[in-house]
């Protein structure tokens, strides 16, 4: 297996243009080490430039990554893949679901990694699970064009009358526009050179307490039986407790003060041999 170069950079911002609309991904060298350096490559050779989204299943996922001309055929063939990257942990959980929206590899087995990704469509606990789908990266803007790409149902392995991979890439665009000539494709994907890197954003794989794919507040996709949410909220409860035990105290210690202050005085009175009823005297 040849190793991809190293990428100059732990993320890199990807703009896609494509037939149906424009789309934007974030790619993170935290979340698949192997796969971002072969993603960097393919998207510095304009790999994906007139390739075909091929698989297009509602409610599951977009997959694409078939090269359209010889010289991308040659140089990512099936012989040149990558090592699998160890699957990322999110909170001491080894296979963080799948968030919608999530890039990931495509992979037929173990080191099986060469050029086909997917966006997942939901959030799924099922996506994943294998060493070669490990997450890459995320949709950052453009979710709804991703989600009308046109539909032949699944490909030819699980739906009889579905694109066949195996055809697209040996017939190229005469089968595809002679048995599915709706299908969309890409225009043109661009490394970004005025946004190299958004260090904020997360992927939503490994962000679940952040709305990253989402506007809302920075809670907005966690449901209440959450641990970290249970864990914030006991912090919270435990920390005004405790304030009002100190304030408790406070109050007391006060009023102590003054008790004291008073038996102090009414002792020097009392060596002084004076009372209270005469000390003014």
């Amino acid at each position: 297996m040849a190793p991809s170069p190293v990428a100059p950079m732990t993320k890199f911002t990807v703009d896609c243009s494509t037939s149906a609309g424009d789309f934007t991904m974030i790619f993170s060298r935290e979340l698949s080490p192997h796969g971002f350096d072969r993603l960097y490559e393919l998207f510095s050779d304009h790999f994906y430039d007139g390739t075909w989204l091929y698989r297009v299943v509602p409610g599951f996922l977009v997959q694409w990554g078939i090269p359209s001309n010889e010289a991308m055929k040659l140089k990512y063939h099936h012989t040149n893949a990558i090592p699998d990257d160890p699957l990322p942990s999110v909170n001491n959980v080894k296979h963080p679901a799948f968030r919608r929206g999530t890039v990931s590899f495509a992979g037929s087995g173990p080191n099986s990694r060469v050029s086909d990704l997917f966006v997942s469509y939901v959030d799924s606990s099922h996506l994943g699970r294998s060493p070669w789908e490990s997450p890459v990266g995320f949709v950052s803007s453009g979710m709804d064009v991703v989600e009308r790409f046109k539909s032949y149902g699944d490909i030819s392995a699980f739906n009889k009358a579905g694109p066949n991979p195996n055809k697209i890439r040996n017939g190229g665009a005469e089968y595809v526009s002679s048995s599915f000539p709706d299908m969309d494709s890409f225009k043109r994907c661009a490394i970004s050179t005025e946004r190299p890197a958004l260090a904020k954003e997360k992927p939503p794989s490994l962000a679940k307490a952040e709305a990253v794919a989402a506007p809302g507040p920075a809670f907005g996709n966690l449901e209440f039986g959450d641990p970290f949410v249970l864990m914030n909220l006991g912090i919270m409860l435990v920390s005004g407790l405790l304030a009002c035990l100190l304030l408790f105290r406070l109050i007391l210690g006060g009023g102590g003060r003054e008790r004291r202050r008073a038996s102090s005085a009414r002792d020097i009175n009392s060596a002084l041999g004076l009372s209270d009823n005469n000390k003014d005297n």
